[in-house]
């Protein structure tokens, strides 16, 4: 899996990408669980990173998202408590590592 979002990595100018959707909700990114991944990234970013694993946890157990989303927030769960507390960060990666390997 390769998440772009969090990376510095610039695109060249002739590509763009554009966000898929989110969940199973017509009203699109307006729901609470889009609300919470936004917010969960921003918490990220400005490295506050006990909130963002608490929130992308939330956003990785609703079964309204879509199935790529769950799998990144888990991601960045993971990575957002590897700066908090790494015994729990390793044990998050394992319960991912578990359910990656399971749906091959």
């Amino acid at each position: 899996m390769l998440y772009l979002g969090n990376t510095d990595f610039k695109m060249p100018d002739a590509v763009s990408l554009q966000e898929r959707g989110l969940g199973t909700n017509p009203e699109g990114n307006s729901t609470s669980i889009y609300i919470d991944f936004v917010e969960a990234s921003k918490l990220l970013e400005t490295k506050k990173y006990e909130e963002a694993s608490e929130l992308f946890g939330k956003v990785s157990k609703d079964e309204d998202y879509m199935l790529y989303y769950r799998e990144m927030s888990r991601w960045y769960q993971v990575v957002a408590m590897s700066e908090v507390d790494v015994q729990k960060a390793k044990v998050l990666f394992e319960e991912l590592d578990k359910i990656l390997l399971s749906s091959d």
